[in-house]
């Protein structure tokens, strides 16, 4: 599957509150080749969090890695790579 039919099938998962007292809020998500990005603010904090689980095949790379380009204004972009193992690196350092 192609970059651009992978783009147009995203999917945004709009903030859940808890579905019981004890449950985690479900925080906002968008979808992109079955790979989940989380944006949220919690303790003032802004967090992202990517879930690669349910990655689609097309997404893995041959070496059964997914490459995660993140661009911060102002700045160079910070490559992240996690493999299927679930091991991840930074710039080409484990993390």
């Amino acid at each position: 599957m192609d970059d651009e039919t992978l783009n147009a099938q995203a999917r945004f998962l709009p903030y859940a509150g808890p579905m019981l007292a004890d449950d985690p809020p479900s925080y906002p998500c968008i979808e992109i080749g079955g790979v989940q990005v989380y944006g949220y603010v919690k303790d003032g904090e802004l967090r992202v969090a990517v879930h690669f689980d349910g990655a689609d095949p097309e997404v893995w790379g041959e070496d059964r890695s997914v490459p995660v380009k993140i661009d911060l204004t102002g700045g160079d972009p910070y490559l992240f790579v996690a493999d299927a193992e679930g091991n991840e690196w930074i710039n080409g350092v484990p993390a």
